[in-house]
């Protein structure tokens, strides 16, 4: 048994070599036969960019790719603003979240702004008492630094 399975190895990589044996033969063509058959023979040429026929196309990204966005906050997605491979550019809003973390920075942001407003129109008011002599040069001092803490806490 064991001679029959090394006899039928040989046969098969006997059988299976002679293709590529076959493959390697030589087939002697004059000029007659490759015009008869149109056979003609040219030096490959590297490709060039410009070589091909050339479409309008858009690269959409795979659905089974994940793409992710990061947002500053963490919240609930309300609303896309864009749609699926639409263009988009740099600082463009892509959603709308809704956020307790943003509503507090809103809140914030708010509050140093109607601290600056006031803070502005106390110093145009003391500028003013200033200039009439009715106020001291340093309440128009400490009214200046209230309105630059003021700037300085709307800006961060």
């Amino acid at each position: 048994m064991r001679q029959f399975q090394i006899r039928l190895l040989a046969i098969v990589l006997l059988l299976s070599g002679s293709g590529a044996l076959l493959a390697q033969t030589r087939l002697p063509l004059d000029a007659e036969t490759m015009r008869r058959l149109g056979l003609v023979f040219t030096q490959l040429a590297p490709p060039s960019a410009n070589a091909g026929i050339r479409f309008p196309a858009s690269v959409i990204s795979s659905p089974q790719l994940v793409s992710e966005i990061h947002a500053l906050h963490a919240g609930i997605l309300q609303e896309w603003l864009v749609l699926p491979g639409q263009q988009v550019t740099a600082a463009q809003p892509l959603a709308t979240l809704k956020s307790p973390a943003i509503m507090e920075l809103q809140q914030q942001w708010a509050s140093a702004l109607t601290a600056q407003q006031s803070a502005s129109f106390e110093l145009d008011k003391d500028q003013q008492l200033f200039a009439a002599g009715i106020i001291a040069r340093q309440r128009l001092l400490a009214t200046e630094r209230n309105k630059a803490e003021a700037d300085f806490r709307l800006q961060t």
